[in-house]
């Protein structure tokens, strides 16, 4: 009796880009950006672009996950300046002011897009009104507290060429300088990594040091970084994962390890012989692995790409891991109006912002292919980071 005849495999089908071989990378940015304004509703007030929910919060204006970073995204990976919608920002921050003076979640994070935009009076105005948040804020985060107030100030004294905010910046500093050497230890849950730990104020003191040349601000880097490695754990491939409670661990940009890599990579530059450098490896060995629930930026697949890339001199293996990570978007895009998004937090919904989803997105290909800036005061990845995939 002759056995079955086998039937050749039919090829797995195409749904986006990202699903073949070789994906067009400028089409891919390109397909992305026209979903990000086919989804813009400038006809409602509380939000331009759907994102997360927490935007009805912290409101749809902010840098996190409101209008201004998305609106920074689409400029700095060369998707275009859309003046209605920048008008539509101004109104919205004229109309509710915000609340928070923070950088991801308030007015210094809008201010800092309006003035990279060319609205210098509405930056001003921003910014002096908020001058009484910032004399009351005791965060020293990057997200909402004085680490994005004091990077945002050495910003705008670079922009204008004005020594009064250096001033304010070398303030606040000293401010978090202070804080770090009463630093409570770490709780149980999860804060270190770029937006919520000391990794962010460790930002500001590597950015003071370029600025001024003092060595201080190296060591203040160095034990920032070393308290976020505090909340660390070693996992069973070597990795150190930031841990949160006592059942998981955590490798993201925003809390988690790949979060203090994207720092401690930077502090290596001027001093590679800081304590902190020493848990590089560990750190890179976090940002490898293959299954990531989400693909955004700050707490996803894209983060752990970043972080990678940010290696001056890769291994193979790290240069494997983000087109791997490249490769694996492919789980998560969906067609959206002629273009490609992405969903957001706990892949519940469609996000086009930069902390959960397309925008953020969108900056991680253009820092890991062109080499561009892929956060504010992170600067850009080395050299392009990948392969071509």
């Amino acid at each position: 009796m002759l056995a079955p005849r086998a039937v050749p495999a039919e090829p797995a089908p195409v749904h986006t880009e990202l699903d073949q071989d070789e994906p067009d990378w400028p089409l891919v940015r390109k397909q992305i950006a026209e979903a990000i304004l086919a989804s813009a509703t400038p006809e409602r007030q509380d939000r331009l672009f759907p994102g997360d929910i927490e935007q009805f919060r912290v409101g749809g204006a902010c840098f996190g996950v409101g209008a201004a970073g998305v609106l920074h995204a689409l400029d700095i990976t060369g998707a275009g300046r859309f003046p209605e919608h920048e008008r539509w920002l101004i109104d919205s921050v004229r109309r509710e002011p915000p609340t928070r003076p923070g950088f991801y979640d308030g007015s210094y994070g809008i201010a800092y897009v309006l003035e990279n935009f060319g609205h210098h009076d509405e930056a001003t105005k921003l910014l002096t009104s908020s001058a009484r948040l910032v004399e009351q804020t005791t965060d020293h985060a990057l997200e909402g507290g004085l680490a994005g107030i004091g990077l945002t100030m050495l910003h705008f004294a670079a922009a204008r060429q004005d020594n009064e905010f250096g001033r304010q910046a070398l303030t606040t500093a000293v401010r978090l300088a202070e804080a770090l050497e009463t630093a409570a230890p770490p709780g149980n849950f999860a804060r270190a990594g770029l937006l919520s730990g000391w990794s962010g104020p460790a930002l500001l003191f590597i950015r003071l040091f370029e600025r001024t040349g003092e060595p201080a601000w190296l060591s203040f880097a160095d034990q920032a970084l070393s308290r976020d490695l505090e909340e660390c754990v070693e996992a069973d491939d070597g990795s150190l994962q930031v841990r949160d409670g006592a059942a998981r661990t955590l490798p993201y940009a925003g809390i988690g390890s790949a979060g203090i890599l994207l720092v401690a990579e930077q502090l290596a530059r001027h001093r590679p012989e800081a304590e902190a450098c020493a848990s590089l490896p560990g750190l890179r060995e976090s940002c490898r692995g293959e299954f990531v629930i989400h693909p955004g930026l700050l707490y996803g697949r894209c983060g752990l790409a970043v972080a990678l890339g940010m290696n001056p001199d890769p291994e193979p293996p790290i240069r494997a891991a983000i087109d791997l990570h490249l490769a694996r978007l492919a789980w998560y895009a969906v067609p959206f109006k002629g273009g490609l998004a992405f969903p957001g937090n706990q892949l519940l919904r469609l996000s086009m912002d930069l902390k959960t989803g397309s925008a953020g997105i969108l900056l991680a290909l253009a820092a890991l292919q062109d080499g561009k800036e892929v956060l504010p005061f992170l600067g850009g990845t080395p050299s392009p980071q990948t392969s071509g995939r």
